[in-house]
């Protein structure tokens, strides 16, 4: 567990007692537990009102928006992050979204170019 390592590599492993570490493991796993039902409550709540009141085209801007850090050094440190988790196809679907917008001149909107729209939108 990342948790454990590093708290024995900063206070040293003797200095942590078992009955600190059984706390400390029971608060991450409480922690990953309400991540959790936050997340499936988003996904039951949000994303459907998401869905229904933004265009596609909005939709994808925001998608987008949270995958690319425009004003971090490494812009892509978020895809990065999120494609260790995905499968070989999956990660070639969020590449393809990610890359493959760019906004108009016009409106500021990113419009979509490629298969991925379709994929997610149906258009």
């Amino acid at each position: 567990m990342e948790a454990m390592t590093v708290l024995e590599e900063d206070i040293g492993a003797t200095s942590i007692i078992s009955r600190t570490k059984q706390h400390i493991y029971g608060q991450v796993i409480a922690l990953r537990v309400a991540q959790e039902d936050h997340l499936e409550t988003e996904e039951a709540m949000v994303l459907p009102l998401l869905r229904e009141n933004l265009s596609p085209e909005r939709q994808l801007e925001v998608i987008v928006g949270l995958l690319v850090d425009h004003e971090a050094d490494d812009q892509r440190w978020v895809l990065d992050w999120i494609s260790q988790d995905l499968t070989p196809n999956e990660n070639k679907l969020l590449l393809e979204l990610a890359g493959s917008y760019s906004p108009t001149p016009t409106s500021g909107l990113i419009s979509p170019k490629s298969r991925a729209f379709t994929k997610i939108f149906g258009r």
